[in-house]
């Protein structure tokens, strides 16, 4: 039977039709047939190609993979696409560069004729417009976002959501991490790593009581697992909720604070001490104690900390400590104090700690009556024990766990021969630490450190 011959659809010759390759409705003999290009994308072949980051990708790759830029018109690839706020253009990183900024307060993007310039920044109208009064008004006073409640409280009594921040490195083997139950991974540049490890920082999920102690006990685990540890570019932050505290409850908190700041600092190593992100308060007792208005205590706040009320997240003011920045622009009381740690016991004693703060606190301002309030409104000096047995929910576990804290560091200076803060001296007294930190008002305060019934083990991570 005589075979049927056909032409070639690219150069006409004419070939056996079982010699010839069908493709897109013609005929192509072999060697035409592999000169049609292939998409870069997925491998067919195809006659009509976009090119997408130096690509040929054929129709199909670019409806799936790709978008077109809505100010230059070249394709991109979709994961490389950039949105306004308005969310109805999608530009190239070249043109949303060329069109847009970010505000450096609220981050959020504006045109480049949108934003003012002030103070070496970026801002929009009204982040640039915002004064103390306008920060009181704008504080959040709900929060609406997710949280973590199992309903009991058995293993910590914490009634306040409670989020935390915890700073780490990890050995990174290029593998999609697991992350611990209840908290989320950002990356934080002011985390320092070498070799194989990466720096990261793993944000809570607000929680309330033994949902607390489950997610720090899982984020542990997690440490374990993927040979993660800390080291002096790391911090541990707390932050408390406190969207439903006024402005006389934050004085209290801070007088709180300041009674407590010393042995604090005491109690953390010493090259926390000298970081320039969790300063000592600054404030005068005595102004905290005689303030009238919110916004005399706004003004006085961020002056002590040379810097001025915003919005911006980044506020100088965020670095110190005690955190109230935090309050106008997130609705909650940092405490920045704290080492970085993966350590169980250490992270749940912190956080009782924190939220004592708090609650102490409140209870200084909204109860007249209240027995401890003679005591940290006075100028007396006091140790560290007459402290901790006035603050409000802080059981004697906690109590204990703080002043073992202490007398580590001081009897790991003692066998250096030196005191573990610079300007301080221990005394001979059996029992008593004279501390003078020169941090704050309460100079020569005396910790006592004799009472046995204080005792903790101290943990390692593993």
């Amino acid at each position: 039977m005589k075979e049927n011959k056909i032409k070639c659809y690219t150069c006409s010759i004419e070939i056996e039709e079982i010699d010839s390759i069908a493709f897109d409705g013609a005929f192509y003999c072999e060697p035409c047939y592999d000169e049609i290009e292939e998409c870069d994308k997925c491998g067919e072949k195809e006659y009509e190609f976009s090119e997408v980051d130096n690509e040929s990708w054929c129709s199909s790759c670019v409806d799936s993979y790709a978008y077109s830029c809505d100010n230059c018109g070249e394709y991109e690839h979709i994961d490389n696409s950039y949105s306004a706020n308005d969310w109805y253009n999608t530009y190239c990183e070249d043109c949303y560069s060329e069109l847009y900024g970010y505000c450096y307060s609220c981050d959020s993007s504006y045109l480049h004729e949108e934003l003012v310039y002030s103070n070496d920044s970026y801002y929009c109208e009204d982040c640039h417009n915002t004064s103390g009064t306008e920060i009181i008004d704008s504080a959040p006073t709900s929060y609406q976002g997710n949280s973590i409640d199992n309903g009991k409280f058995e293993k910590v009594n914490i009634k306040r959501l409670v989020g935390m921040e915890a700073e780490c490195v990890y050995k990174d083997s290029s593998r999609i991490l697991r992350a611990p139950t209840g908290w989320n991974m950002t990356s934080d540049s002011s985390i320092s790593s070498s070799g194989d490890y990466s720096g990261i920082e793993w944000v809570s999920i607000p929680s309330r009581g033994d949902a607390i102690h489950d997610i720090l006990t899982d984020l542990n685990t997690w440490a374990k697992d993927n040979m993660a540890h800390v080291n002096k570019s790391c911090g541990f932050h707390v932050h408390i909720d406190a969207t439903d505290l006024d402005w006389k409850d934050l004085v209290s908190i801070a007088i709180v604070t300041q009674k407590l700041e010393n042995y604090i600092y005491a109690m953390l190593p010493k090259s926390r001490r000298e970081v320039s992100w969790s300063k000592p308060i600054r404030i005068s007792k005595d102004f905290l104690k005689s303030v009238k208005s919110h916004e005399d205590f706004i003004s006085e706040w961020y002056t002590s900390l040379d810097s001025s009320p915003s919005n911006d997240k980044y506020n100088d003011a965020r670095y110190t400590g005690l955190n109230l920045h935090a309050r106008y622009y997130l609705g909650t009381i940092e405490f920045r104090y704290h080492s970085g740690t993966l350590n169980l016991k250490k992270m749940l004693n912190w956080v009782k700690i924190c939220n004592s703060i708090v609650e102490t606190g409140i209870k200084l301002n909204r109860d007249s009556e209240w027995s401890g309030r003679e005591f940290f409104m006075s100028d007396d000096l006091y140790t560290v024990n007459d402290v901790l047995d006035k603050m409000e929910n802080l059981d004697d576990g906690v109590k204990g766990y703080m002043v073992e804290r202490i007398q580590l560091f001081e009897d790991d200076a003692n066998e250096e021969g030196a005191s573990i803060i610079d300007d301080i001296q221990p005394s001979h007294a059996v029992g008593e630490l004279i501390y003078d930190l020169g941090l704050g008002e309460n100079m020569g305060a005396t910790i006592d450190t004799s009472e046995a019934g204080y005792q903790v083990p101290y943990e390692s991570i593993s």
